[in-house]
């Protein structure tokens, strides 16, 4: 294969527009030419990437454009229709999505080009292929995640370790970026099993109030969830694949439903009484502005409740009362529209302490 191009190659729109010309050529000319310059610009992104799985993308897609490049393989319909779905992943990550990898990289892989370039017969294929109960995944993404995953659990083991230590601390971002990761990595190989319940601990993390002591029992809540991470991935790297115990499943589903603190309901209450006296003042007078803005100032403060509580129904309340509250604010005082705000804060009420009742 031909070596890289000197240079850093990035995501911007020099790259963008280059990428996008070649693969045009592609498609309307079938240009061997354009294939080569795609090979030569897929390794310099593969070089310049720092992040494992687009590393191991464009790594693939390099090969891919070699057996076109060099004739091994046919420019026909199937091929483009690659191309421009390679188009698309590199512009999803140009605008810092995650594309969907296991949806791209299967018919990637399998594709005439890389199967030719390899050798092609159906041993050589099988051995490239580790099958894992009812998994098929080619051995370098096997191997990839092995070593992804590995590090990114121990990380995740380790952080919350020291959180347990320090429980006065907030929990990090980056504790929650290695929970996602973990995630991400094993729905690429499609271990949904571990995917899912990477992600539920990711969820439940997030929902964490910052600056209030841990309590003991979710320490040890995410300990066993951290530790169980790390016993499905030793199993199935000795070929098994497993699913978390059901007791573990259920109990980060619970916990991910009660708030996060005790001091969250009481910051509930406090809010809702806050929100109750200024919105009775502005609804008797509505040319009283500084009652009007103490009452979307507190929203907001609601608004960001509900999203630290992940409650889409208490922050689609909160959503209606800022719409209702802006009309009322730049001067429509259509009829009505005060008794809106009052209908609007009482299903905010509602929906709250329901939710702060039975969590």
């Amino acid at each position: 294969m031909s070596p890289a191009p000197p240079g850093v190659v990035d995501y911007g729109p020099q790259t963008r527009a280059r990428m996008d010309a070649l693969v045009l050529n592609i498609i309307r000319s079938a240009d061997v030419s354009a294939a080569a310059d795609l090979r030569d610009l897929s390794l310099g992104l593969a070089d310049t990437e720092q992040r494992a799985p687009e590393r191991y993308f464009w790594t693939v897609c390099a090969t891919f454009f070699e057996a076109l490049a060099t004739g091994l393989s046919a420019l026909d319909v199937g091929n483009k229709r690659l191309a421009a779905q390679i188009l698309r992943v590199y512009m999803q990550l140009a605008r810092g999505e995650i594309p969907l990898w296991d949806e791209l990289l299967p018919p990637l892989l399998s594709s005439e080009p890389l199967r030719l370039l390899s050798g092609g017969d159906a041993a050589d294929a099988q051995d490239r292929v580790r099958v894992i109960g009812e998994l098929r995944v080619d051995i370098a993404a096997y191997n990839l995640f092995l070593n992804d995953a590995d590090e990114l659990s121990r990380q995740l083991l380790l952080d919350l370790t020291e959180w347990t230590l320090e429980p006065h601390r907030a929990v990090l971002d980056r504790t929650i970026a290695l929970a996602h990761g973990l995630a991400e990595a094993a729905r690429r190989i499609g271990f949904v099993a571990l995917a899912d319940f990477a992600a539920s601990l990711a969820q439940v993390l997030r929902h964490v109030q910052p600056g209030f002591p841990l309590a003991p029992e979710d320490g040890e809540l995410f300990l066993a969830a951290s530790e169980a991470v790390r016993r499905l991935l030793h199993q199935f790297a000795a070929g098994l694949l497993k699913q978390p115990e059901p007791a573990m499943v259920q109990a980060l589903a619970q916990r991910q439903i009660r708030p996060a603190s005790p001091h969250l309901a009481k910051e509930w209450s406090a809010l809702l009484s806050t929100l109750g006296s200024a919105l009775r003042q502005w609804t008797a007078r509505p040319d009283n502005h500084s009652a009007g803005l103490e009452v979307i100032r507190i929203v907001a403060q609601v608004q960001a409740l509900a999203r630290q509580l992940g409650n889409q129904a208490l922050l689609m309340a909160a959503n209606q009362i800022t719409e209702h509250a802006r009309v009322l604010r730049d001067g429509d005082l259509a009829p009505g529209l005060a008794a809106q705000l009052r209908a609007d804060a009482q299903r905010l009420q509602v929906v709250g302490s329901a939710f702060f009742t039975t969590a």
